[in-house]
């Protein structure tokens, strides 16, 4: 006997409907990632890249809270990479007396480069920066100073090294007598002179 075989081929459907697309994408697509120090904008909170999945971005902090991010959440975000990040520069700023002499300030700014000087594994004093930055209602001076460090902030390392700058400037304020107090508001009060009438 001979066996006949048909083939029935379905026409194509004239609007095929494509497979439904994800809803996101991976984060970060390399696994080296994980572990990497991050700010999230605008809040910056530091956290570390603990684990990544499609859909989720799961997070930890320095004190251990766990928070997991949907990535399609992410992708509009700025993210900062401090891990992938060169060496970064730190910002501080105090403020001084109005009346604080020229001479005075000069000396501090000296105390604060050689501060930096003196610990050259954790800071670059060339690179680093030290400015008057602005006159406040001619009541005090804002100084801002920028410590460039030697490495990223990965492992936190900029805060022990701040704590090192800001001990030695009080130091140098306390050997220079550089101060400021906030000026105090002096309100008049008016006592009521209107005679009182007995009730």
């Amino acid at each position: 006997h001979t066996h006949t075989h048909t083939t029935v081929l379905a026409e194509p459907s004239p609007n095929p409907t494509p497979p439904p697309a994800p809803t996101s994408l991976p984060l970060f697509p390399c696994s080296k990632d994980i572990g990497d120090r991050i700010l999230i904008h605008p809040d910056k909170t530091p956290m570390y890249v603990q684990r990544m999945e499609l859909l989720t971005t799961t997070f930890c902090t320095w004190d251990g809270v766990i928070t997991t991010i949907p990535n399609s959440k992410l992708y509009g975000m700025q993210i900062t990479n401090v891990a992938r990040s060169g060496p970064l520069a730190d910002s501080l700023a105090i403020e001084i007396d109005y009346k604080t002499p020229v001479a005075k300030i000069k000396a501090l700014e000296e105390a604060y480069i050689r501060c930096l000087a003196d610990n050259p594994k954790d800071f670059d004093a060339k690179e680093s920066a030290f400015f008057v930055r602005a006159l406040v209602e001619t009541n005090s001076l804002q100084i801002e100073l920028y410590p460039q460090h030697r490495t990223n902030w990965q492992n936190a390392e900029h805060l022990p090294r701040r704590h090192l700058v800001l001990l030695r400037l009080k130091e140098a304020c306390e050997e220079l007598g550089i101060t400021y107090m906030t000026p105090v508001n002096r309100h008049i009060l008016l006592q009521d002179a209107r005679p009182r009438v007995d009730q």
